[in-house]
């Protein structure tokens, strides 16, 4: 009688929770895996396109100022001037510095981590806009994950990966306030870059519209390290802004309509926006509608500032976060179209229209004037093969740039830095 009752007794505890995550790692995999594709075509062509822009040799002269020959922070010894960007940037490469990293492989594998959380911020957003069942199909990564300015950002070794990064963590926040990860990368962005809180503030107003309670976390931990950083810039630089608004501090409207011409018709984004609000009009789809419209405002509100400044020397920067924060609007609305009007050619489908996609954007490489309608005429960009000049950066003390003031440091015959 007693081996019949332990015979029929149910399954010890550990089985199940085995059973249970391997059926929700199942069901994962059945919905994301598009998107786990597209997070490896995004790392792929992140690699592939890496490169060091000329500016950033100044942000490793002022780090390895600090760090390896303890003149402090600054370019030339002696001289208190703030002449980087992005203070977040600067930290951080001081931080890796420290640890004794070197550039190219620090640059690689920030490169790497940067659109594998972009990607992941990317996943996020568009759940929130599409909460069915079905493989999710995430036209924003799709168009993202190839697009040759987005590529670009990822490396440079400037403060863009970061800028790319908190730019998708805006977006998450405004359709999931809630997420702690999405509320640190939106408080984090002024501090990568200072103009940043134009996109931020449409966000945060909203937020506090929608809640109707104050945004005091956010305010808190955005204000606090602006506050913070002030304190030192006016006691360190004795100066209340960075030298880098001084020489930026222009208006340009023509060049700044230019600019932004080139960065969106480059990748047809105006297309892409009018095709989405179009097929949201004829299926009445109007799923988180509000959101998706703060997206665009927070979009064209630091697209202005962009345009008065006379964009950039540079194809895209300065716009990847408004290019971001325009795109993630349309998440959600393909998956909702394709749901209600195809049936089982569903998957076939959403599959050849983003492979598609990807290779549309993906064969545009404005380093060879490589346009969507062939040859163009681009702005500027420098992309020194790093590996191949005589300095190797694997080198810490190459990585110092200059023991004395007379070293300087040429690539391809320019000379970056002296």
């Amino acid at each position: 009688m007693e081996a019949t009752q332990a015979n029929t007794q149910p399954p010890s505890g550990p089985c199940t929770p085995v059973e249970s995550m391997r059926e929700k790692m199942l069901r994962l995999c059945s919905r994301h895996w598009i998107e786990f594709l597209l997070v490896f075509v995004a790392v792929t062509f992140t690699v592939k396109r890496m490169w060091f822009m000329d500016d950033a040799f100044i942000y490793m002269r002022y780090v390895d100022n600090w760090v390896l020959h303890g003149l402090g922070l600054t370019y030339n010894a002696g001289e208190f001037v703030e002449g980087y960007t992005s203070p977040l940037w600067t930290l951080l490469l001081s931080f890796f510095r420290v640890l004794g990293a070197g550039y190219w492989y620090l640059i690689l594998s920030i490169a790497i981590a940067s659109t594998l959380l972009f990607s992941f911020l990317a996943i996020k957003v568009n759940d929130a806009f599409y909460e069915g069942d079905r493989v999710r199909i995430n036209f924003p990564l799709a168009y993202l994950c190839a697009n040759y300015g987005m590529n670009k950002c990822f490396s440079s070794a400037l403060e863009s990966p970061l800028v790319l990064v908190c730019a998708a963590g805006m977006a998450l926040y405004t359709v999931r306030p809630k997420s702690r990860l999405a509320l640190v990368l939106t408080a984090l962005a002024p501090m990568v870059r200072h103009e940043l809180i134009l996109a931020l503030i449409p966000v945060g107003f909203y937020v506090w519209h929608r809640d109707r309670k104050f945004p005091r976390l956010l305010t808190l931990l955005t204000a606090s390290p602006l506050v913070a950083w002030l304190c030192f810039r006016v006691y360190y630089y004795a100066d209340f802004f960075p030298n880098t608004f001084h020489l930026k501090d222009t208006k340009s409207f023509g060049r700044g309509l230019a600019y932004l011409s080139d960065a969106s018709s480059t990748y047809l984004l105006p297309f892409v926006l009018f095709l989405f609000a179009y097929l949201m009009i004829q299926t009445g789809y109007k799923k988180k509608l509000p959101e998706r419209l703060v997206m665009l405002l927070s979009a064209a509100t630091l697209a202005a500032y962009v345009v008065r400044v006379g964009g950039d020397y540079n194809h895209f920067r300065l716009l990847s976060t408004p290019f971001i924060l325009a795109t993630f609007a349309c998440g959600g609305i393909l998956e909702a179209l394709l749901d209600g009007h195809v049936g089982r050619l569903r998957t076939p489908l959403a599959v050849t229209l983003l492979v598609g996609v990807i290779g549309f954007i993906g064969r545009i490489d404005i380093s060879k004037e490589n346009g969507l309608f062939g040859d163009v005429e681009r702005y500027w960009m420098w992309e020194p093969e790093l590996k191949q000049h005589k300095i190797r950066l694997r080198d810490r003390q190459a990585q110092s740039f200059g023991k004395g003031p007379q070293e300087k440091v040429f690539v391809h015959g320019r000379c970056f830095l002296g």
